[in-house]
Order: structure tokens, then sequence, then C-alpha cells
């Protein structure tokens, strides 16, 4: 859509269902499909390029490699797409877990992303360009937890949130540390950053 309200599609693959968007380095849109199991790259000139993944992506985000991570919503594998090549590169995280959420770029150039284990505990996992993998126990929040999103702040904090438990955590980067979990009085969704700083 243009400023003056002007509208125009390109259409994706037959059967697709895009989610999230972003804007990639490259200038053009990457589009997650979870009915295609796929992340589409669409040009505004209609070209689309789409990179096939094998599991419906939970999330896509450029990382700080300048390349386009996705995460899994149906296991533990981790994505990562260069622009110009149709072939991503795969991680898996270790066993045991059931999914990934979101996902985002930190501070320190890892991108960030919240794993559902087996045993009822969420992690909030780091992975570098190279896939090394941390991952961070996020305290008190156990089977009832449901998180979808995962931001990285300018201050250099991961925030995260708990549609059920209607809170938002946050993670210092620096310290490697949790702060005390913040009641939203709502269930929370997305996050972004505003000017001055705040979260919204």
């Amino acid at each position: 859509m243009t400023l003056d309200g002007v509208l125009s599609e390109i259409p994706l693959p037959s059967g697709s269902t895009p989610s999230v968007v972003i804007t990639g380095p490259d200038g053009r849109l990457w589009v997650a499909d979870q009915a295609l199991q796929a992340v589409h790259r669409v040009a505004t000139d209609g070209t689309v390029v789409s990179y096939a993944l094998g599991f419906p992506p939970n999330g896509v985000a450029v990382g700080g490699d300048a390349a386009i991570w996705a995460t899994s919503a149906g296991d533990g594998t981790v994505a990562r797409m260069v622009p110009d090549d149709p072939t991503p590169q795969f991680f898996t995280i270790p066993d045991p877990l059931l999914d990934t959420r979101g996902v985002t770029l930190g501070s320190d150039g890892a991108v960030w992303f919240l794993v559902h284990r087996t045993n009822a505990v969420w992690d909030l996992g780091r992975m570098m360009p190279d896939g090394t993998y941390t991952g961070f126990t996020v305290p008190g929040f156990g089977q009832s937890a449901i998180p979808s999103a995962v931001f990285g702040s300018t201050a250099g904090d991961i925030w995260f949130n708990d549609i059920n438990g209607q809170r938002l955590g946050r993670f210092s980067i620096a310290t490697s540390t949790f702060a005390p979990n913040v009641g939203a009085g709502n269930p929370p969704g997305a996050m972004t950053n505003a000017s001055d700083g705040t979260i919204w």
C-alpha cells in the first residue's frame, strides 16, 4: 500500500497461510507460511521465491549476520536463510522439547526465542550465527504458561510474554539474569520500542 492509500496485491503460492512478515536486509519482504511450511521471499515487483523448511515456522527475524532466521512450531529446529541462497541451513536444539516460539535479534548479535520443553519448563534460547545454542530456564513459567512473542529492546534486554498468565518477562543480556515478571492486566501480545526506549 502506498502512502496515499493505493493497494496492490502479490499472490503467494496456492494454499498459503501467511502470518509474520518482515523486511529483510536485501529490501525484500520475508513471509512465514505455516500451511506450506515455508518462508517466502517477496520482491516489490511481484517475484516470489519460496524456501522449503519442512516445518511450520512460528517466527521469522533478521539476525545479526544479516540472515533470515525462523523457528519451528513443531519441533526444535531453527532455520537460517541467506537472501540469495535457496537452501536453508538447519540447527537442532537438544531434546527434550516440544517447540520453539517467536524469534528476535538481541543486542549481542544472536537470535533469541522461547523453547517449550517436555518437562513443562520454558527456556529462553540464544543461538549464535554458527548454531551455538545456550538455554536459560525462565523462572515461574510452567505448563500453564502460554508465551507467543519475544522482543529484543534497544536497551539490550529480551522481553517475552505469557498470554495465560497476563504478564511480561525480561532478561538482561549483559548480566544473564531475569527480572521479576511484570503483570500486564490483560493478555499481552506483540511488543515494540517507542522512540523514548519504552516498551509498548
